[in-house]
């Protein structure tokens, strides 16, 4: 009672230091010992502490939280303040010590889910570390399950991933999943967060090889070393740094790697509290398992001894399994094809490598998948196009998508002999392009992918049957001319399908889908039908960069009218305007112009405060990459064009911070292309950068846009905050 009055005196050290002792007896007597504490002095503890939650003293307030640890049964208060100090306190260290002291429910696992997205990365390892020692798996909503572990395990502080990684092996070897990748898929929700729980399974990959510590690691690479500059592109180097958090071995001065033992600790902590629940449910029936760290080894690393890992048709597979099927070709070969001995790379292909299985898998994929899609439409009593969203036929059409890529990846790795690759590109193209079967339309470009790997990419434009010309033309004469479009439009993605020198069989296929006059593209492009005329506009983009400046020059004017069209969808305008962009970077913007006006005229129109903000958001990057890369935006006059669109962009970026109505932010084209947040993000990122980069033009923007008045009064004040824009200052 006496700790309980301290709580409130006016000196701040002796309210925090109180609050400290009575966090500290409460642990010992509670934690411990299991003593019970009078309720009177319950009450009193309760009523001192839960206002200091609200203290001015942010090292009060922290105190208190911990207090509040051990006060919480019943006591609906102290458990308000708690979540309210972790939603809402602007102090990092007491949103913290709230994650580590809530205890979980269902309506408070949502505050600690929000904090796993905090700004500071103490208070979200503190979230991870709440998930992993309060929350099981099942305790999470199952919609933010695989998002939220994802973010973690994505995060950019070393510290916080190596949270989320435990939290994750914690729940996979809890008695609920027992160490099943497929029951840990199923329960993430694989069919709609795929790439999310194949991230969730690479990062089990890792820590099961930092476990076991086996020849499957090489050593650091010598940029992650800090001792050269590192040779890939920003997204490799993203692949490699999550890499480097997990597979690759970080010692410290001990010679002790801290994140394999921090791993090894949460794991027997995982096995303690495992071992006692189940000897309280199973009584005298109880068997010792394996220990965690073995389990999650052995599930993740499958013994190099195991002869075949292709099932013998897709009927077995479920969602989960299949993409389980997947992401073992994926972490056994691709990532592990650096790090793997030779001696283990050439089992672990052995285990993938039967041509007649594998055939035989995408026939049967292929076969439910076209079944169940017919069901489908005569259930429903649609037509075949059918864009419904409650699809009955998903689940085989995801299976068909992960057999399709994980047979893309087998014949890419040169994991399928000669004649097996033959037998796998036929029944792919027999099973999902030339058949007359119906098929989801998202099955077109996996299936051309795989069939494009499968006959040599560029060796297998030839002039006979087999060729992919073919496969294209069967599937128009069969009357699939989505489906063919979409065949095309993806193998026109492949560069490596197009690689000069060209042979005369490609050139007749690009003349007879995309060049000639009554070509398969330009046909579609005109047709009623909008999704014709997006893979249309889609197969236009992909041809400009297959080509030369000449190229681009025919085909813009094209795309410039649906770009310009207000009448089109946006999904349509969309896509031109990017294909407009990434063409006038590879090919300059005089190249890419429309034929009565210039590229920068035709961009500011885009650019207009009347355009879409979905449409001006995709415009907006695109004229922000071009600025970035010092592209000439007109033949004349360029330094007056450029000022204009720069003019815009910081016009289009003021206007978004005073625009709190996000309901563009909340329709399918604002999904798909990005609404105003993402035009505040690309900007607010494109502004500081240009300023460092290239300060003259953003010094022509801001004079260009102080003319006009329409432009927001604290433009100047904005870009007198950039770097080397203090001549904005006096206008501001």
């Amino acid at each position: 009672l006496w700790l309980a009055k301290a709580c409130g005196a006016a000196d701040k050290t002796a309210r925090g230091r109180a609050l400290e002792v009575i966090a500290l007896v409460l642990e010992r007597l509670i934690g411990e010992d299991g003593a019970e504490v009078d309720e009177q002095v319950w009450t009193a503890l309760s009523d001192a502490v839960v206002p200091r939650v609200h203290d001015k003293v942010a090292g009060v307030r922290r105190a208190a939280c911990l207090a509040l640890r051990r006060l919480q049964e019943d006591n609906q208060p102290a458990t308000h303040a708690l979540g309210r100090a972790l939603a809402r306190d602007s102090s990092a260290e007491v949103r913290a010590a709230a994650a580590r002291a809530l205890d979980p429910s269902k309506k408070t696992v949502g505050l600690l889910l929000d904090r796993c997205r905090d700004v500071n990365a103490t208070v979200r390892k503190a979230a991870f570390d709440a998930l992993r020692l309060k929350v099981g798996l099942r305790g999470v909503p199952r919609d933010r399950r695989a998002p939220v572990l994802a973010r973690g395990l994505r995060d950019r502080d070393a510290a916080v991933r190596a949270s989320a990684t435990m939290t994750l092996a914690r729940w996979f070897v809890s008695p609920k999943v027992g160490a099943d990748a497929t029951k840990l898929l199923e329960l993430l929700d694989v069919e709609s967060q795929a790439s999310h729980a194949a991230l969730a399974l690479r990062a089990l990959h890792a820590a099961a090889c930092a476990l076991a510590n086996d020849d499957r690691r090489e050593a650091t690479p010598a940029w992650l070393r800090g001792e050269a500059e590192p040779e890939t592109c920003a997204e490799t180097r993203r692949r490699d740094a999550f890499d480097a958090s997990f597979y690759y071995d970080a010692v410290d001065e001990d010679g002790q790697n801290s994140y394999v033992v921090a791993l090894e600790s949460a794991l027997e902590v995982a096995d303690r509290e495992d071992t006692l629940l189940l000897q309280k449910k199973e009584g005298a029936e109880f068997k010792k398992r394996d220990p965690a760290s073995l389990r999650l080894r052995n599930a993740l690393l499958p013994s190099n001894d195991e002869e075949s890992c292709l099932p013998e048709n897709a009927s077995t597979l479920t969602p989960a399994a299949a993409l389980w099927l997947r992401c073992r070709v994926l972490l056994e070969l691709e990532p592990s094809a650096a790090r793997l001995t030779p001696s283990n790379l050439e089992d672990a292909l052995a285990k993938f490598s039967d041509g007649d299985d594998l055939a035989r898998l995408c026939s049967t994929a292929g076969e439910q998948a076209a079944q169940e899609e017919m069901k489908h439409r005569e259930n429903d009593g649609e037509s075949e196009n059918s864009d419904d969203d409650e699809d009955l036929s998903f689940a085989r059409t995801f299976v068909a998508a992960q057999v399709l890529d994980c047979a893309r990846l087998l014949v890419d790795h040169k994991a399928i002999d000669e004649a097996g690759k033959v037998r796998v590109a036929d029944a792919i193209d027999g099973d999902f392009v030339r058949t007359q079967k119906p098929l989801a339309e998202c099955l077109a470009a996996p299936a051309a992918r795989c069939l494009a790997v499968a006959r040599g990419l560029g060796a297998g434009f030839t002039e006979d049957g087999a060729s992919l010309h073919a496969a294209v033309e069967s599937a128009l004469n069969r009357g699939e001319t989505r489906r063919a479009l979409a065949v095309a439009a993806q193998l026109l993605a492949e560069p490596r399908c197009f690689a000069p020198p060209r042979s005369a069989a490609q050139d007749r296929f690009l003349e007879e889908i995309c060049d000639g006059d009554d070509a398969l593209v330009p046909r579609c492009s005109i047709s009623p039908d909008a999704d014709d005329r997006e893979l249309a506009v889609l197969a236009l983009g992909r041809r400009m960069l297959l080509g030369d400046a000449n190229d681009s020059k025919r085909i813009a004017p094209h795309l410039w009218r649906f770009a310009l069209n207000s009448r089109e969808g946006l999904d349509v305008r969309g896509r031109a305007v990017c294909a407009l962009g990434d063409a006038a970077l590879a090919f300059g913007c005089a190249k890419c112009a429309p034929d009565e006006s210039d590229f920068a005229t035709s961009l500011a129109k885009l650019l207009d405060e009347g355009t879409a903000a979905p449409l001006r958001a995709v415009a907006a990057e695109g004229a922000a990459k071009l600025l970035l890369a010092g592209r000439p935006l007109s033949v004349d006059d360029a330094e007056t064009q450029e000022a204009r669109v720069g003019a815009s962009l910081l016009r289009a970026f003021l206007a978004c911070e005073n625009d709190n109505d996000e309901d563009d932010d909340d329709d399918d084209m604002a999904a798909a292309l990005g609404g105003k947040r993402r035009l505040q993000q690309v900007l607010s990122v494109f502004f500081p950068t240009l300023a460092s980069t290239r300060p003259v033009s953003v010094s022509r923007s801001i004079e260009t846009a102080l003319d006009d008045a329409s432009t927001p009064q604290q433009a100047a004040s904005y870009v007198a905050s950039l770097p080397g824009q203090q001549f904005a200052a006096p206008y501001a």
